[in-house]
């Protein structure tokens, strides 16, 4: 059991303010900024308050699912893993089967989607630690899969998480403290539809198997498109392939527009030393330039207001936005959902 009391933590300026918690099944809520992470940390023993008590340690896990990838192959990752902390095979089988990862055990690590990686790194710290502290573990993960991780983590946890629609119970931070749940209600103005500005057509494309099979949609000038599925389905790879990043093995894409495109590591486009919601909001923002907006999971990493001036902000400017997400906190938002 992690037990934190009466947490004070600044910085510059005050992060925390007499935070107290008993970690058990613990979801943490809040705005960008509002102290999550640094209460995380904390709670791992990486940050040490500058007032207040803390009983036991928690393993930390953060944000970027690639600073753990170290080695080539997936089984060698969690092998090495499992070696360093005194577990064998079938400990490693037993979690890869629970989180659904069997099947990718022999791949590159390279090859892997972002939310393939998410579950590596949880496969990763399940190995370390029995108190987990979890910084948005969902954020690249379809909804049935992170469900599936809450049924697979051992209690105690504590998981700082933006997609409340996830979180059973949950405290919501706000300025460094425990506050009462804010009334949530946004608004997105209608946008003006215009003529098709991206039409693709019989798509197909893999790596060494096929993982794109005849894709058509089109999209519209104003138009916010979803491209929703299950994790590994390929909706990464679709960006990539509409960015000109990847080539088609077969099939047309047409273009009317400047294409501007959004990665879902943020620090592929942004290299200056911020947080991961700060990085995210630049890198999206620097896409405005172009008229065709290509973002792969855009709201990971960001608040609910966040999410919904990026949203806002792109609307009042009439791109048109084809957006990679497993955030169902975002689909409302969205004119046309396309499912591969």
């Amino acid at each position: 059991m992690v037990s934190l009391r009466d947490i004070w933590f600044s910085y510059s300026k005050p992060v925390l303010r007499g935070v107290s918690l008993d970690v058990d099944r613990t979801f943490i809520c809040g705005y960008n900024g509002s102290g999550k992470t640094t209460l995380l940390k904390i709670a791992s023993g990486l940050l040490k308050p500058d007032k207040g008590i803390v009983e036991g340690r928690a393993v930390y896990v953060h944000q970027n699912a690639d600073d753990y990838i170290l080695f080539s192959k997936v089984k060698n990752e969690l092998l090495i893993q499992a070696v360093q902390c005194g577990r064998d095979l079938d400990e490693v089988l037993r979690i890869a089967r629970k989180l659904g990862i069997v099947h990718i055990l022999e791949r590159e690590t390279s090859k892997l989607s972002d939310g393939e990686k998410r579950l590596l790194t949880i496969a990763l710290a399940l190995l370390k630690g029995d108190c987990l502290a979890l910084d948005e573990p969902f954020a690249n993960l379809h909804p049935k899969v992170a469900e599936k991780v809450l049924k697979v983590l051992k209690e105690p946890f504590i998981i700082a998480e933006h997609r409340i629609s996830l979180c059973e119970d949950f405290i919501w931070l706000e300025n460094g403290k425990i506050r009462d749940v804010p009334d949530f209600h946004f608004e997105l103005p209608k946008g003006e539809i215009g003529e098709v500005v991206l039409r693709v057509e019989d798509l197909c494309f893999g790596y060494k198997d096929s993982l794109l099979k005849d894709v058509t949609f089109e999209a519209r000038r104003g138009e916010i498109l979803a491209v929703v599925g299950m994790n590994g389905c390929g909706k990464t790879t679709l960006i990539k392939l509409l960015a000109g990043i990847l080539k088609p093995w077969s099939g047309e894409i047409s273009v009317k527009g400047k294409i501007g495109h959004c990665l879902s590591n943020p620090y592929y486009h942004v290299q200056e030393p911020i947080s991961f919601g700060e990085a995210k909001i630049k890198a999206l923002e620097r896409t405005f330039k172009a008229d065709i907006l290509l973002w792969d999971e855009p709201t990971a990493g960001l608040d609910i207001t966040k999410k919904f001036q990026i949203l806002k902000r792109a609307r009042e400017l009439k791109k048109t936005i084809i957006m990679a997400t497993h955030d169902e906190d975002i689909l409302e938002f969205c004119d046309h959902v396309v499912e591969i």
